[in-house]
């Protein structure tokens, strides 16, 4: 590994890593979940940050669009308002300062960036509208028979509530947890995405970091080879669908994907908290 931006890359994985294995040995095990999330959090934090002080703000258009992203997902943690005001404020802040990373990045990098929204081309924006239903229709049914298998009981409930939740982990997790990283590589690499190697390292941390959060119980409950399966399934089943999404058609068709997946949760499975 020559390219000294890739090193740079890789090291950064390497110290995420260590905190992920720091953080399954802390007690208690139940909160290992929430504390490896609040340190991504973090993490998109200082990754747009540190984007932000080097290029500045992106265009009035985009600052705008950021602030929006921002109250939408602040939107999703009102039905758990009486817990706190934390997530709906850390929500905030981690999505509309991510968003103005991500935006502006793409605006220096035009060349290799990741499109937002393809309102041009085969289908337009009905096209990836319709691309991330059907994505999301499709795995949302995946996840349910999944869910099935491991003894969960669905009970349809029609809620609004169910809808709003799925703002944040369609919006957050999609461009704070997947496009901003891709954004941060292509920062290293000074737009430059051209070599093997860096494609590879470009889609790997687009998936596996957020990933990784998702499976600390998996590691406390079945042992190191039973959390790696899961990473792997995790991958393989979401992961690489909604990457593939955001580099192949837009970000919006992987959160539209990413939401239809989890509102369908929601509806049959109850929410989250």
């Amino acid at each position: 590994m020559k390219n000294p931006s890739l090193k740079s890359i890789w090291l950064m994985f390497g110290l995420f890593i260590l905190l992920f294995i720091f953080n399954l040995g802390m007690t208690p095990h139940e909160s290992a979940a929430p504390r490896i999330w609040l340190v991504l959090d973090g993490w998109a934090l200082v990754l747009s940050v540190l984007l932000l002080l080097r290029y500045k703000l992106p265009t009035k258009k985009h600052r705008a669009l950021s602030l929006l992203l921002g109250v939408l997902v602040a939107s999703a943690y009102l039905p758990f308002i009486e817990n706190g005001w934390f997530s709906l404020i850390s929500g905030f802040v981690v999505t509309t300062v991510s968003a103005l990373a991500v935006f502006r990045t793409f605006e220096v990098y035009r060349e290799n960036r990741l499109h937002m929204l393809h309102s041009s081309g085969k289908g337009g924006v009905l096209g990836s509208i319709a691309l991330g239903l059907g994505v999301g229709v499709l795995w949302g049914a995946l996840n349910v028979g999944l869910m099935l298998a491991s003894g969960n009981e669905a009970q349809f409930k029609l809620t609004l509530s169910s809808f709003v939740v799925s703002l944040s982990p369609a919006i957050l997790e999609e461009l704070a947890m997947r496009a901003l990283f891709f954004a941060f590589c292509l920062h290293l690499l000074k737009g430059g995405i051209h070599k093997r190697g860096q494609r590879f390292t470009c889609w790997f941390m687009m998936v596996v970091p957020h990933v990784l959060i998702h499976t600390p119980n998996a590691f406390i409950e079945k042992g190191v080879v039973g959390g790696v399966v899961s990473v792997i399934l995790y991958v393989v089943i979401f992961g690489l669908p909604f990457a593939w999404l955001q580099k192949k058609r837009d970000v919006t068709s992987a959160m539209i994907a990413h939401g239809t997946v989890d509102c369908i949760r929601f509806l049959l499975f109850g929410l989250p908290m």
